[in-house]
């Protein structure tokens, strides 16, 4: 019996709706759900997360990953709520918040 045989799929220009190829793009599929831009936060004189930006689309599957001490767990907490931005804006749908 062989195992299951895997294929890479489509591109990504077959998924894309009509008049968009890449959902960072924009186009066709319109902005973010949630982007985040320039995030930083700093502990004491220690930079957690420096200038990071993202976007985030609906139905999409993203994974964070760095060394430890990288600031992943931190990056998630800030757009949580859980610890206060230092500088930099997060936008829901377009719209900026306050987390």
């Amino acid at each position: 019996m062989s195992g299951p045989e895997f294929s890479d799929g489509p591109p990504l220009e077959k998924l894309a709706p009509s008049g968009g190829s890449d959902p960072r793009s924009g186009g066709a599929w319109g902005q973010g759900l949630v982007e985040l831009r320039n995030i930083r936060k700093a502990f004491g004189g220690v930079h957690a997360v420096d200038d990071v930006s993202l976007n985030l689309f609906a139905g999409e599957v993203v994974a964070v990953l760095g060394h430890n001490g990288a600031g992943k767990s931190t990056l998630m907490k800030m757009l949580a709520g859980a610890y206060p931005i230092d500088s930099g804006q997060v936008l829901i749908s377009g719209q900026p918040v306050n987390v």
